[in-house]
């Protein structure tokens, strides 16, 4: 294809139509889309070759003529795209170039992208991608072209059009969409990605460190990172992975830790900034009592609560596991609950439950119950929702980034939370967003808001999703809990640094939603209420989750009274002046022992 390919129309409509059509210029080469135009063989108009998730595809008068696909979304604020439903380019060389171009309008005014995304010939997740955004109008325009060079040899490529949150009612229609080999620049890619950020290290144990950092930026991909201890380079990690662990150290240690970024063309960013830690004498991370028991104890309420909540892991397997050395260390040095219930099967209802003192069964559907977000903010106090790897605000579940799981979201399912048009209170797109950048940015302010949910995304949260993970972090499934144990260091050792928690007026709490079981529809544990004590101790093995509460104020040692998650909901209520909630009001739900 030279250019864009007109397409018929009367005299007047090309002349209207000829900025548009030719705002994006493509050198003479093949399209390796074979409906690019949406016109099919016949130029009756077709929509072979192409999909939708989160809304649906249909055919509209195109840019110039002819035809022309549009995306409807089905929900609000849920990303709505479409994509090749087989992949345009299969096999790929490394370092080959590869150009896609556009043209685009909306009915809303949207923020509408053009991806091409490197993903593994067996596979859908995401080796590398390049993308162009634009703010779409009512008329035709043109996407900045996309350039890409392939990372590694054998891989595919995928062409997505993506709305990440549209309105209520939104569509966007796309056409001519050209994917060609070769860079439409000219020239080589002479462009390195931008510095690591937030480069943070944490001491898993006494011979184990945990580096993580920000995604780069790169304007056709990033490929990879390089990690370095002290100036000496360690490793080469792939481009989707933002974590190294570091083992095999001494212990009462000082060491430095710097990253860079590189793309496929060979261009590397300058080092970042230096992340350093001290490996502690022996034990856990952190050494001594950790971050427990470091200020005097008060029974004042806290200013913050912040809940991590990891997936399905049972007690005994935490227990056994040579990995969980940050979370083994919480739960000797401060308060180990050793007889808590998570609330039901499977793990969605966990989420709502906490939050709400209710849940049911159904997966994925919305609750119209009161919850703790909407009394918090009704009370005037802050609340956040932090999802790792969410792709946007309120986000649902999007194949672009599979192993986030709105599931794990409680604020995404409560429709008080929801948008105004539908009667909630607008706060659900503004406190429900993605931990990178906004977790670690409140953590550095001392700025965490009143009470925080962090959920890890399901490469990090102990449950994983093979191969998918695989790809992600670079490690195996066989590598989960130290995956998810170091991440929540992460998480506890910055939120420990903050003045607020060094004063006593944050308390975290490390649980989990339930035990690993496995089946639970066809063994009769779907839907039970762990909270009930008579159903945990028949069900214990099956109710019980690993639960820690970590505090200045609070010291060491163990309780084996009865808790639930309702006794979470209890003390998270009773802590802020909050009324207590449905499951959190029953005669035996105790509230937890959080001071």
């Amino acid at each position: 294809m030279a250019g864009w390919i007109w397409k018929s129309a009367t005299v007047g409509a090309l002349a209207t139509a000829a900025v548009l059509v030719f705002a994006a210029t493509v050198p003479a080469a093949t399209n390796l889309l074979a409906n690019g135009g949406f016109e099919g063989t016949g130029g009756s108009g077709s929509l072979s070759g192409w999909g939708a998730s989160g809304g649906s595809l249909s055919l509209v008068a195109g840019n110039g003529g002819g035809h022309a696909g549009r995306v409807s979304a089905t929900r609000a604020g849920t990303q709505a795209y479409a994509y090749t439903t087989a992949k345009p380019v299969k096999n790929a060389t490394a370092g080959a170039a590869y150009s896609l171009d556009g043209t685009v309008r909306s009915s809303t005014g949207g923020t509408v992208c053009l991806k091409l995304k490197e993903v593994p010939s067996g596979g859908s997740s995401t080796v590398g991608s390049a993308q162009q955004c634009v703010a779409a109008t009512s008329s035709w325009q043109a996407f900045p072209t996309v350039s890409y060079n392939v990372a590694r040899a054998g891989d595919s490529l995928t062409v997505n059009v993506v709305e990440s949150s549209p309105a209520s009612g939104a569509t966007f229609d796309i056409d001519n969409l050209v994917l060609a080999a070769g860079s439409s620049g000219g020239g080589g890619d002479g462009t390195a990605p931008s510095v690591p950020g937030n480069v943070h290290a944490s001491a898993d144990s006494s011979s184990a460190v945990t580096v993580t950092w920000s995604a780069s930026n790169d304007n056709v991909g990033v490929a990879g990172y390089d990690v370095f201890r002290d100036g000496a380079k360690l490793q080469s990690v792939g481009g989707s992975t933002t974590m190294f662990h570091d083992s095999g150290l001494a212990a009462a240690t000082t060491y430095t830790y710097t990253v860079d970024a590189f793309d496929a063309a060979g261009n590397t960013s300058s080092p970042s900034a230096g992340a350093s830690v001290t490996t502690p004498s022996g034990g856990g991370g952190g050494g001594g009592n950790g971050p427990c028991g470091t200020a005097a104890p008060s029974t004042a309420p806290y200013s913050h609560i912040v809940v991590v909540m990891d997936e399905n892991l049972t007690v005994s397997a935490w227990q056994a596991a040579p990995d969980a050395t940050f979370t083994h260390m919480l739960a000797t040095n401060c308060r180990n609950e050793t007889n808590a219930a998570g609330e039901t099967h499977p793990s969605f209802p966990n989420y709502l439950a906490v939050m709400s003192g209710t849940f049911n069964t159904c997966l994925a559907c919305s609750s119209s119950a009161d919850n703790m977000f909407h009394q918090l903010g009704a009370a005037g106090l802050t609340w956040k929702d932090y999802n790792q790897s969410m792709p946007s605000n309120c986000a649902g579940n999007t194949s672009q980034v599979p192993y986030y799981r709105d599931g794990h979201n409680p604020a995404y399912w409560f429709t008080d939370l929801g948008p105004t048009s539908k009667g909630g209170d607008g706060s659900c797109a503004k406190y429900d967003v993605p931990a990178d950048p906004y977790l670690w940015n409140d953590i550095a302010a001392d700025a965490l808001p009143n009470f925080a949910w962090i959920a890890p995304d399901d490469c990090r949260d102990m449950h994983w999703m093979t191969g998918t993970c695989d790809t992600v972090t670079g490690q195996s499934k066989t590598q989960r809990i130290a995956i998810g144990d170091a991440y929540i260091a992460r998480i506890v050792n910055a939120i420990a640094a903050t003045p607020s928690y060094k004063a006593g007026q944050t308390l975290i709490v490390v649980t989990w939603d339930e035990s690993n079981e496995q089946s639970v529809q066809t063994k009769g544990n779907w839907g039970i209420d762990c909270s009930d004590p008579t159903v945990y101790q028949a069900k214990k093995s099956t109710c019980q989750v690993v639960t820690i509460l970590v505090s200045a104020r609070i010291t060491a040692g163990a309780t084996n009274t009865f808790y639930s998650h309702y006794s979470l909901t209890a003390a998270f209520e009773r802590n802020f002046g909050l009324p207590l909630l449905a499951g959190a009001k029953n005669s035996w739900v105790t509230p937890a022992p959080i001071y």
